[in-house]
This record gives C-alpha cells, structure tokens and sequence, in this order.
C-alpha cells in the first residue's frame, strides 16, 4: 500500500491507493443518499484535525522533561543560597519556583491527558470515523475468527480508515473491537458541538 498524503498546508488526503482500500470496506450498496466523495472528505476532515490536534500536544508534551529540569536546577539554587547564608537572590530563586510549578503541573497534566487510549482527540477520530459508517448503513457488530480474533466488517473499515492517519499508534484488532463495542453500548463519547469545539479551541492555544 502506497503513503498517504499530508499536503504542505496540513491537510490530510488518502493516497488513491489507500482510498481504494477504503471504499472496498464500505457497505455495499451505501446507504440511500451517502455520496463516496462526500464521505471522503468527512473522513480526511476528521483525520486533519485529529494530526493537528496531536500535532500541538505533542510539542507541549515535549516541553515537559525542560520544565522540570528548570524546577530542579532552581530548587538546587535555593538550597545553595541557604546552605551558604546567600540570601540577596533568594527571593528571586523563590519567585521563579513559584513561576514554575505551575508549567510543570500543566505539562504533566497534558503527558498524562494525551498519552493514553482515552485521549479526547483520539475519542474525536475514533466517533467522527464510526458516525461515518453508520451513515454509510455500516452495523455496529464484531465477529470471531477460527482462532478467536475479533474481526469483522466494522474492524476491517477502521483498519482501512485508520491505519494511514494513525500509523504506528493504530491500535490492534482487540482495541478496535473494544471501540466499537464501546460506541455500541454507551454511544459516541462527547457530544459532536462540544468535542468539535473543545479540539478546534486546542488548535488555536
């Protein structure tokens, strides 16, 4: 399977090729009124925004380790300057801890937030991608295979849709079977408005 395509200006396209294997997992027929070119551009939207948001996140995550270098090497100053009876910058010392911590918490806060399955931009992609089906006239099922793997047309649509967005952070056929059963059971994670807003407000800190 060819690369998939992420143009200059950040906007994700499939390459024909994995398009191609896209449209061999889509409900045949699609759904009365769903269009092939309108459910690419849905699916390429949602692919856009999730590597932006991820984007974003991960340079913030990347600032974490500098952040709590720059804590320690202030707490080191501060014993320093007490142990040896400095007490002219002290307060400066004091001032820039207390500056600090509040990067270090935000920083370990996002690593926490958005290095994990439940990440909210991860749960934007994984309901915008599912919702397509849906629509398309897909059923939220899993099946077996012979040797108990979780399988299926469902699986086979996300794997096709996913794989060249997510890359190596693609999960396995059991977290996908997970994902569908989970939409199945509790519905889509965040209301559409709310997560659109909450990720696009993300893109623009």
């Amino acid at each position: 399977m060819t690369a998939e395509s992420q143009n200059d200006d950040g906007v994700f396209t499939y390459s024909e090729e994995c398009w191609a294997a896209v449209v061999s997992t889509l409900p045949k027929p699609l759904a009365e009124g769903v269009d092939l070119n309108a459910v690419r551009r849905e699916l390429e939207d949602a692919a856009t925004l999730y590597l932006a948001v991820s984007d974003i996140y991960r340079r913030k995550i990347g600032l974490a380790p500098a952040w709590k270098k720059t804590e320690k090497l202030i707490a080191e100053a501060i014993a320093h300057a007490e142990k040896n009876g400095h007490e002219v910058g002290l307060p400066a010392l004091r001032e820039a801890q207390k500056r600090a911590r509040p990067f270090v918490q935000g920083h370990e806060m996002i690593a926490f937030s958005h290095q994990n399955r439940r990440a909210p931009e991860r749960a934007q992609l994984y309901d915008r991608t599912l919702s397509i089906w849906i629509k398309a006239g897909g059923q939220l099922s899993v099946t077996k295979t012979h040797d108990a793997k979780p399988s299926g047309a469902a699986i086979r649509y996300l794997i096709a849709t996913l794989k060249p967005i997510m890359k190596s952070e693609m999960p396995g056929a059991d977290g996908l079977a997970k994902i569908i059963k989970g939409v199945k059971k509790h519905g889509f994670q965040l209301p559409s408005s709310r997560r659109t807003v909450a990720l696009r407000r993300a893109r623009a800190e």
